[in-house]
């Protein structure tokens, strides 16, 4: 169970709340106001705090609890803005920008935070709260006494505004669309003008209005410890709309509190006009609430006053069945402890985490442990840096110890001149030996087709045997390429025997055709086919005509052959 607590340090009293959270929501613990004897002793101050601190905390020992923190309202100023994205990280980095434009301040020497107050499509609308860095260093010096994790410090505006609004509700639902609503606090120091729109707080004034002035005239007047002076305000203040039927001691009260009540009307005329004229809002009536509206009549006053129809308060959202007209509870305090409570995207106004070095000043226990384990990592790290480079400066000087040594072994180098750029010419010099003797040796060995033509002929010997006329030869590059005539008798054989040259392995490919046409269908084919069979008909005629032992009867028994050879690419 987790247990948010709110503290509000006011003039004269110390305001707490409690709250738990389970399934069914926020669940009020307790409520206590604790008045100082003395209001001008900060020693008082700072001793009840601390036994108050102290008496919680041995109440929860054991359990989750989260400390809030407001200052007052006085301290912040605000202004609204709208985004056009929607995540906290984001708006959280623009806001500096956004400070220091709508801010006198510069936004190194001030803390802020922003509200987010509407979700929707791509767009957000925020309220951002800026207070001055001397007032949060006047908080830390305040509470660094306590030692004590301080959860958030907020403002009471934005402890106020959780009161008022519908617990956990999605920012992106809309509620009473281009509705204006006017809620008013009347505190003890100072009073609050909240302006709400579409069901979240848009815009804050602070009023020049307590009620403590009425409380103070009363313990003066009747002689009244501070206790009891407000006591006999929240049980007893009243203000009379006629005299009429009444004691002289009951309208000398009423006149006593009425005359601060009509410094009251000034204040709200003055934040309607300025709403209306410079952020062109307006609203339709007022509703109050807190420690000043316990007045009874003041509606009717103030209704006279302003001409407006205003109304008290009869319940806070997040706890509806909490009479507010029972003893009046810590307001602020109570909307502090609610804030403690909120998750994402609701989390709760935090001037603590506009800055590192503040969240750092202030959570001395919280780092402690993280920068202790990153110390020792640190060390380690070094440690293990300086054993590397200590064995690398040894595994180096290693390397250049074999490197001359090879140098001088292989290269023939001297050790003043051993380098890596002298080893690379060297075996540079020895590639190109090795390819010029490769070159070499192949074109010693290369063998023309020609030669092969001899191994050829060698093979399948002499052309008489066969009867052989050779009518065209061709050697080109790696080929081979012979047609002529051969004896018809002779033809099997002699196929048989070039086809054999396909096996030998100084040839890549040997391709023969025989035929056993005469050589009358020979000419006859080629007459129709080609020129090139003409002319090689022609050869032949010429042929047989220089030979007288050639006649027409012998040409019947060839027959015409063609044959090719290439070399392997290697050879």
């Amino acid at each position: 169970m987790i247990v948010s607590i709110g503290f509000y340090i006011s003039k004269d009293s110390l305001n707490v709340a409690e709250l738990s959270f389970s399934d069914k929501g926020p669940e009020i613990l307790s409520a206590n106001n604790l008045f100082f004897k003395d209001p001008e002793s900060e020693e008082e101050k700072h001793i009840l705090l601390s036994k108050e601190i102290k008496r919680i905390e041995e109440q929860y020992k054991g359990k989750n609890i989260r400390l809030c923190y407001a200052i007052s309202q006085s301290l912040v100023s605000s202004f609204f803005v709208e985004f056009p994205f929607k995540e906290k990280f984001k708006i959280l980095k623009t806001l500096p920008f956004e400070v220091e434009d709508k801010t006198p301040f510069q936004s190194d020497k001030v803390y802020f935070d922003a509200r987010i107050c509407r979700l929707l499509d791509n767009k957000s609308s925020v309220l951002v709260f800026v207070t001055p860095e001397e007032n949060i260093k006047e908080f830390v010096t305040f509470t660094k006494p306590l030692k004590r994790n301080i959860h958030l410090l907020s403002c009471s505006s934005s402890a106020l505004a959780n009161l008022l609004e519908t617990w956990n509700v999605p920012l992106s639902k809309a509620q009473n669309l281009n509705k204006g609503e006017l809620f008013v606090y009347l505190g003890v120091e100072n009073s609050l003008a909240l302006f709400y729109k579409e069901g979240f707080l848009n815009h804050v004034f602070v009023l020049n209005w307590g009620c403590h002035g009425i409380i103070e005239e009363m313990q003066k007047s009747y002689k009244l410890t501070i206790e009891k002076a407000y006591e006999e305000f929240f049980s007893k203040a009243f203000v009379l709309t006629q005299v009429k039927g009444f004691t002289k001691e009951q309208v000398f009260f009423s006149n006593l509190i009425k005359k601060h009540i009509k410094t009251l009307a000034p204040e709200l005329k003055l934040f309607k006009v300025s709403l209306e004229t410079q952020l062109s809002e307006s609203f339709s009536k007022i509703v109050i609430f807190g420690r000043g509206s316990m007045i009874q009549n003041l509606s009717s006053v103030l209704t006279e006053e302003l001409d407006l129809p205003v109304s008290k308060l009869k319940k806070f959202s997040p706890f509806p069945n909490f009479d507010l007209q029972q003893k009046p509870l810590s307001d602020i305090a109570l909307g502090l402890a609610l804030e403690g409570l909120k998750k994402s995207p609701y989390t709760g106004l935090n001037f603590l985490q506009s800055t590192k070095k503040s969240s750092f000043f202030l959570y001395p226990k919280k780092w402690k442990k993280t920068i202790l384990v990153s110390l020792f990592c640190f060390v380690i790290f070094s440690i293990y840096a300086f054993i590397r480079q200590f064995e690398s400066s040894l595994l180096s000087q290693k390397i250049d110890e074999v490197f001359k040594s090879y140098g001088q072994k292989i290269a023939y180098l001297k050790p003043s001149s051993i380098s890596i750029e002298s080893l690379e010419n060297f075996l540079s010099a020895k590639k190109e030996e090795k390819e010029d003797e490769k070159i070499v040796k192949e074109e010693l060995e290369f063998k023309q087709p020609i030669d092969y033509l001899e191994q050829i002929v060698q093979k399948t010997g002499p052309a008489e045997q066969w009867g052989l006329r050779l009518q065209y030869l061709k050697i080109r590059d790696r080929k081979v390429e012979m047609r002529g005539l051969i004896e018809k008798s002779s033809l099997e054989k002699f196929k048989k025997l070039l086809q054999s040259l396909s096996f030998e392995k100084t040839f890549k490919e040997t391709k023969v055709s025989l035929s056993e046409k005469t050589l009358n269908e020979i000419k006859a084919e080629q007459e129709i086919k080609d020129k090139e069979k003409i002319n090689l008909e022609e050869q032949i005629k010429s042929s047989s005509e220089d030979s007288s032992e050639s006649t027409d009867k012998d040409l019947n028994k060839l027959s015409s052959f063609s044959y090719s050879l290439i070399l392997k690419e290697e050879l």
